[in-house]
Formats: C-alpha cells, structure tokens, sequence
C-alpha cells in the first residue's frame, strides 16, 4: 500500500510542479488540461501529461524566455534529463507570428540569426511554441509524436556559420 502511495505521488509531482510555476489550479481539476490535443487552447501542462502519458519521465525545471519571443510565459522541461523549452501563448494567433517568423532552418527568428547551442527542433502546435536543441532521433520521434511534424528541418547547419563545423 505504501508503495502504491509513493508511486502515485511521483506520478503526480510534475503536474504540481506545473500548477505552481503557472500558478494555476493542480491540472486534474481543469479538463482541458487531459490532452495536448484536447479542446481549447494547448496548455504546456498538457504537453508534459501527453508526453507522461507515452511513458518519459519529465520534470519541470524552471520559467525560462527568449528576447526574440513574444511568449506569455516559458518553461524549461527536462524529458528523459533532456533540456527542452516550451513557450506558451495567450491565443494561437500570438504563437503564429512568432512560429511564422521562425526560418526553415530555425537559426532566424525575424531579422534575428540566433546562435543556438546545437540544431534547433522546434514545433509549433496550438498555443505552443516549443525548441528542443539537439540531434537525438528518439527525441524528436518523441516530440513530433505528440506535437505533429516539426516546423523546422532537422538537418544541417546553416550555410556561412563560422561557429559550427561543416
């Protein structure tokens, strides 16, 4: 019985997590929080339930922002110990301009070339905008099957970028 316990209290720490950096009410009391497909605006708490519910381990580490974005709030999750940000916006409308904004190759955000730390996956879904920096498959496999298919083209480097190698 104590074990049980234990477990459901772990499966449900993220969920506190989110509820108190959002400030919000703990998700299961909020059924639009069920899915991140569910209706009504995607909420970042959904995100880490749908990906919880595919079996990764996430934690909600910190808020987190990017000048560039004009996202209502930002938070650092960790899937699998694997940095990834997820930008929330107020109306999917406000996600669209920034997503719109993003280059094919996701290293331009407007006029800004951003100098990211590895290759820039980012996915935008909803009111979600969310960037995981990096080349691993099984990852971006994870992401795009909860998210759908990336807005950026996982790939390469962008041409004439003196601080990556060719």
């Amino acid at each position: 019985m104590i074990v049980f316990a234990q477990r459901a209290a772990v499966r449900l720490l993220p969920w506190v997590l989110v509820a108190v950096v959002a400030g919000l009410p703990h998700p299961r009391l909020r059924p639009e929080a069920s899915s991140v497909m569910a209706a009504g605006p995607i909420r970042a708490d959904g995100l880490v339930q749908a990906l919880g519910a595919r079996g990764a381990a996430v934690k909600v580490v910190r808020r987190v922002e990017q000048p560039f974005l004009q996202a209502a709030a930002g938070w650092l999750i960790q899937v699998y110990g694997v940095p990834v940000q997820v930008y929330e916006y107020a109306t999917e409308a406000e996600r669209l301009r920034d997503s719109m904004a993003v280059s094919a190759d996701g290293y331009r955000v407007s006029r800004i070339e951003v100098s990211w730390v590895d290759r820039p996956n980012i996915w935008a879904e909803g009111n979600l905008l969310v960037v995981y920096l990096g080349r691993n498959q099984a990852m971006t496999d994870l992401l795009s099957g909860v998210l759908g298919a990336p807005i950026t083209e996982g790939g390469g480097v962008p041409a004439l970028r003196a601080d990556v190698p060719h």
